[in-house]
């Protein structure tokens, strides 16, 4: 079974989105936690065929490890409230993964990101190594499924980081060497509204200190690291100058050079 964390926080229409999108997929779990106290959140999960824990918490790192405290499965997806799962054989697949190979961590795939400045976008992995890290986050977090063991193992989920909490927790799964498999579909849209988006300069702060904490801030990550951090530079120049509408045109031109 995999358990299907969904943390949300006065969001009521966008939950409903999330959970009507893996509503009676078999061998799912849903685990709502709540940090809110809206009527119609609250009504909703009234009638919630699954786990609903509404009670207030110390942020998003401490909702995530709450859920995977909650959760029963032998695999644990974390699918916010907003982001849509587009590909529901990705769930049963991963479940007969875990089941059948015992050495297999965690598994990820592609994603839709939408954003309403350059529309919708693919979000493909990064890497796979502990030397891809300087990229950013190598893998698309609202794919990722991860055994529930291996969160506790780790230690979960750290509430040193306001944003990058999710990339922290890549680095220490890297490090303690556990293997993961790629599914090569496009799994879930991810809505771009997120907290790491909208305060993407903080994000990267929050990765270096990262890397600096687990000792991996050297080589080719640091030279990736550099190469980001003067992406974002460039694009905030950019965005500065010419407005938004020049976020859709390197969008574009980019896509065309492919």
């Amino acid at each position: 079974m995999i358990s299907v964390v969904t943390i949300t926080y006065n969001n009521c229409s966008e939950l409903k989105s999330t959970l009507d999108s893996i509503n009676r997929i078999e061998n799912i779990e849903s685990v709502v936690i709540n940090g809110g106290s809206s009527e119609d959140t609250l009504e909703l999960l009234s009638k919630h065929h699954g786990i609903a824990v509404s009670e207030k918490d110390e942020g998003i790192s401490d909702a995530f490890n709450k859920g995977a405290r909650y959760s029963h499965g032998q695999a644990v997806a974390y699918l916010n409230s907003g982001d849509v799962l587009l590909d529901r054989e990705y769930y049963l697949w991963a479940d007969r993964v875990f089941t059948e190979d015992p050495s297999i961590g965690f598994v990820y795939s592609d994603i839709f990101f939408t954003d309403s400045i350059v529309g919708q976008t693919i979000m493909r992995p990064r890497g796979k190594l502990k030397s891809d890290l300087g990229k950013g986050m190598p893998f698309p977090h609202p794919s990722m499924i991860v055994r529930r063991e291996i969160i506790e193992q780790i230690g979960g989920f750290s509430k040193d980081y306001k944003i990058a909490m999710d990339f922290d927790f890549v680095v220490r799964l890297l490090i303690a060497g556990h293997r993961g498999v790629y599914y090569p579909h496009t799994t879930v849209c991810m809505d771009g509204g997120g907290v790491s988006t909208s305060n993407e300069s903080l994000g990267i702060t929050e990765c270096k200190k990262s890397l600096l904490q687990h000792g991996v801030f050297h080589g080719k990550t640091l030279m990736d690291f550099k190469i980001r951090s003067f992406n974002y530079q460039f694009r905030t120049a950019i965005k500065a100058i010419f407005g938004n509408q020049a976020l859709s045109l390197l969008k574009t031109l980019k896509s065309k050079l492919k």
